[in-house]
Formats: structure tokens, C-alpha cells, sequence
């Protein structure tokens, strides 16, 4: 009896074990839903950089525009790739998840101004720095010329970087008419196109404009996540808090415009003849948005870097 008892017992055990642990279950595992990839068309001679400043940490560089992949549009010409190599967007340093208070009862100071110059001479030649910005953002022929270079339907051999602060965002964009705008990657889906803008120039608020984004308009811009979050305006920081998450950001910039580029390539040209050298020989400028007295910026050259190895310094 007992080896009975404990036959029974066995041969229970193997039937329970083998129906909950070998069996083969009869439920069919779950796919994962396929994630429809949206293409946008990419406009002639963009291609994003990550440019690593060679002069003061608190200065950072311009890069260019990546704008959305795209269906292709009638006629559309295929990307180029130019000189500059595509990288990985830098990651987002700061924490615009913090509390909004908090962040905007303690501003970061921005630099102070300069005081007035008693010098006639001084002042005459930033007013006459003034009156040359407007000049040349005033001209069509020049303003084309601009359009001409981003475009790429000008051969370029060389890079144009330019410096900032990161204080000085907003003044630089209410200087240029730039527009500040914040891309999320859902707003590039042509169904349900959409993005943020700051008003630079009015009341500083930000609002969701249900529109594709204009980046095609557009081939220059400074990328604001190169830059330190507790260290940008207080306005800027408001646009990069409507998107939460850092990975859904497709593009947090200022966008640079033409008649802006017109001011880089006016104060380029005359450096090189300053130098004495050709733009042929030309590798690499290094150019940095000025604060004048009184209010507004001016776009410097800093250094100018050749094929052989020379450089060509103007400013410190």
C-alpha cells in the first residue's frame, strides 16, 4: 500500500508539473505596434553642426539648421552634404523641469552695460556701426547675396562661426529680427504640423503656432541647447519648458535670416581686405555678436584662419 500511495503520489506530480511548467501555452504573444516613420523633405544645403568654440567658454557658436525630413515635394532637390560633418545634437545641460518660480525670481544677471564714453570719436563710430547695419540689412542685392550663400549656390570652401552669450539671446534677436522657436518632433508630422514662438520683440510670451514650422526659410541658427538652461533669459526658458522631455525636442533655436547673414558676410569681406588675403585662401571664420552703447549688436570678425595655417586676428 504504501508503494501504491506513493505511486499515485509521483505520477500526480508529474501530470501537475508538466501542465503548469512544459505545456505549451496556448496565448500568442503580443506584437509590438509598428511606428509609422515620417519623411519631410530636407531643404538644399542643410545639414546640422556641432561647432566646438576655440575662444571663451562663456562664448558659444552658431550651427546650422537641420530641418525635418520631409515627403518630397514636387521637384525637390536632393540634400548636398558641404564641408561640415553631421553629429549627434549636443545633450541639454541645466534643469528646465525645475520649478518656474523658483527659476524666474532669481534671473541670471545679464552682463552689465557700458557706461556712456565721453570719447566724440568713440561714439560717433558706433553710431556709424549702426547706421552700416542698416544699411546693409536695408539692401535687396545684399540680403539675395545671403540668401545665395545659405542656400549653398555659392561654392564655399570655408566655415563661418559665430559666438554668443548666452544672456544675450534675446537681446540679439530683437536686434536682428530673429525668430526663437521651439520644434517639437510631433509638430513635424504634416498632419498635425506645429511649434512654439517667442515673441522677441513684443510681450515676450510664447504660443503655439498650428502651422508647419519655417524651416525651410532658413539656414543658420543658434542652437540654444549648446548653451547653459539657467543661463539663458528667463523668456527663453519659458519657449524650452512647452516640451518637457529633451528627446522630444526636434529644434530649439534662434533662427538666423537673411538679412542678418548679409551683416556676416559684409564684416567677412572686410576683414579679408584688411588681411590682404583672397576668400579662396580662406578655411575658417571666427566672427562674435558685439554689444554696442545705446543698445543693439554688431557682428565682429574675431580671427580669420587660412589654408596654410595663418591666422589674421581683429578682436581679442
Amino acid at each position: 500500500m504504501k508503494l501504491l500511495r506513493a505511486g499515485m503520489f509521483l505520477a500526480v506530480s508529474t501530470v501537475v508539473s508538466w501542465h503548469f511548467l512544459l505545456r505549451p501555452s496556448d496565448i500568442a504573444p503580443v506584437k509590438a505596434p509598428k511606428i509609422a516613420r515620417i519623411e519631410i523633405a530636407v531643404a538644399p544645403g542643410v545639414v546640422p553642426e556641432q561647432n566646438t568654440p576655440e575662444a571663451d567658454s562663456e562664448d558659444t557658436p552658431v550651427t546650422p539648421p537641420a530641418p525635418p525630413q520631409s515627403e518630397p515635394a514636387p521637384n525637390a532637390p536632393q540634400p548636398p552634404v558641404p564641408e561640415q560633418e553631421e553629429t549627434p545634437s549636443a545633450p541639454e545641460r541645466g534643469d528646465p523641469d525645475g520649478d518656474e518660480d523658483a527659476e524666474d525670481s532669481d534671473p541670471v544677471p545679464a552682463k552689465p552695460p557700458r557706461p556712456p564714453e565721453d570719447d566724440e570719436d568713440t561714439v560717433s563710430k558706433e553710431d556709424q556701426a549702426r547706421g552700416e547695419i542698416a544699411s546693409i540689412r536695408g539692401s535687396s542685392e545684399n540680403v539675395q547675396r545671403a540668401a545665395d550663400e545659405l542656400s549653398g549656390k555659392t561654392r564655399r570652401g570655408f566655415r563661418t562661426v559665430l559666438y554668443s552669450s548666452a544672456s544675450d539671446q534675446l537681446a540679439i534677436a530683437r536686434t536682428f529680427g530673429e525668430q526663437l522657436v521651439l520644434v517639437p518632433r510631433k509638430g513635424l508630422d504634416p498632419k498635425r504640423p506645429h511649434y512654439y514662438l517667442l515673441d522677441a520683440a513684443g510681450s515676450g510670451t510664447v504660443r503655439r503656432v498650428s502651422a508647419k514650422p519655417p524651416l525651410e526659410q532658413f539656414r543658420q541658427y543658434r542652437d540654444f541647447f549648446a548653451f547653459e538652461y539657467s543661463d539663458l533669459p528667463a523668456a527663453v526658458r519659458a519657449l524650452r519648458r512647452k516640451v518637457t522631455v529633451r528627446s522630444d525636442v526636434f529644434l530649439f533655436a534662434a533662427l538666423i535670416p537673411p538679412s542678418e547673414w548679409a551683416v556676416v558676410m559684409s564684416r567677412r569681406a572686410a576683414a579679408l581686405g584688411e588681411s590682404g588675403r583672397k576668400i579662396e585662401d580662406l578655411r575658417r571664420a571666427e566672427m562674435r555678436y558685439v554689444a554696442l552703447p545705446g543698445g543693439g549688436y554688431d557682428i565682429r570678425v574675431k580671427q580669420l584662419i587660412f589654408a596654410d595655417g595663418s591666422r589674421w586676428t581683429q578682436l581679442p
